[in-house]
């Protein structure tokens, strides 16, 4: 079952299954996103929202570039301690609610030949104030 995407906490805190709107935690789209509203998901699909570039009706249609994306995402509600997942998959997600991070040891810094040199600033652009060691 795909649910769209609304503005409403996850579930309504029962144990029953009528949870039908899978939302963001209580905020809206341009609201910094807590920690507590955040769900671990996998991307399913990206679609561009487009608007006009000019103001002519004419050229609206040639000259639309892309204002921000929607989403199609499988949430992982609960992961139990065997290893068995509970998803829902939501569509119509907006960009505002979506944070993409590196999955640990993936990013840029960890890769094998990563640039890495130490930067030589020399001490005399300083003043003498900012300096934590005395010159001997």
């Amino acid at each position: 079952k795909v649910y769209q995407w609304t503005d409403v906490p996850f579930n309504d805190d029962d144990d029953d299954d009528d949870d039908e709107e899978v939302g963001g935690g209580g905020g809206s789209v341009g609201d910094v996103w807590k920690g507590a509203s955040m769900r671990l998901c996998e991307i399913v699909a990206r679609t561009p929202l487009y608007r006009a570039k000019a103001d002519d009706e004419e050229e609206k249609e040639e000259e639309a570039i892309v204002a921000s994306y929607e989403y199609v995402a499988k949430v992982i509600l609960e992961e139990d301690s065997d290893g068995t997942t509970e998803t829902k998959v939501v569509r119509g997600v907006p960009h505002g609610a979506v944070r993409f991070v590196d999955r640990p040891y993936r990013g840029d810094q960890h890769k094998v030949g990563a640039f890495r040199r130490e930067i030589g600033i020399p001490d005399d652009i300083f003043p003498q104030a900012w300096r934590d060691r005395k010159k001997e």
